[in-house]
């Protein structure tokens, strides 16, 4: 028995909103929406996605509370710089190529990265070999260390407000500025 069901004009609005989203977050949303009203059960449309049984339950409850339109708004706020499909595809498509013709992308073909890291981040010991490696190659790299920081401490300050401090404040301003220029 299923608990939610939608009409045929539903499902075809929201294969539509999915066509014509160029939200990789919004179109995964409907995506799930789509196999679960297309006729799977939450276990095969968990797998089908590659997520789990109660992120296909919250995103139908959302979608049955809210409607279409609330459910497709963006819920984050503040200065996300989520790159659309078509700008991730643009970036990649360069280190896909040099793949598919069966080399290995070097670290010298990497251009404009900047890496923040913290002395406690788990990553920071590979940040340090990665370090190294981009100086032997030559490459223009930023890698900004931040003493006693973990990892992913930058939004860790939107979760627990433990981590809202002037190290936190001070990474994200510096993260803003990166971004800006």
């Amino acid at each position: 028995m299923h608990k939610y069901l939608i009409s045929a004009e539903n499902y075809q609005e929201i294969l539509e909103a999915e066509k014509a989203t160029k939200s990789k977050r919004v179109s995964k949303k409907l995506n799930i929406l789509l196999v679960r009203f297309g006729g799977k059960n939450i276990a095969e449309t968990a797998k089908q996605m590659n997520c789990s049984e109660s992120r296909v339950k919250r995103t139908v409850a959302e979608y049955m509370k809210i409607g279409l339109q609330e459910f497709m708004k963006p819920k984050q706020k503040g200065n996300h710089r989520n790159l659309t499909v078509e700008e991730e595809k643009a970036l990649l498509s360069r280190f896909e190529e040099i793949a598919s013709s069966g080399k290995i992308v070097e670290v010298k073909e990497i251009k404009n990265l900047v890496i923040y890291t913290g002395t406690n981040d788990i990553l920071n010991p590979d940040i340090q070999v990665l370090r190294q490696k981009l100086k032997e190659n030559k490459v223009d790299a930023k890698i900004n260390e931040f003493e006693g920081a973990i990892h992913n401490w930058i939004i860790e300050r939107y979760v627990d407000s433990n981590y809202d401090n002037e190290l936190s404040q001070s990474a994200y301003k510096n993260l803003i500025n990166e971004l800006n220029n």
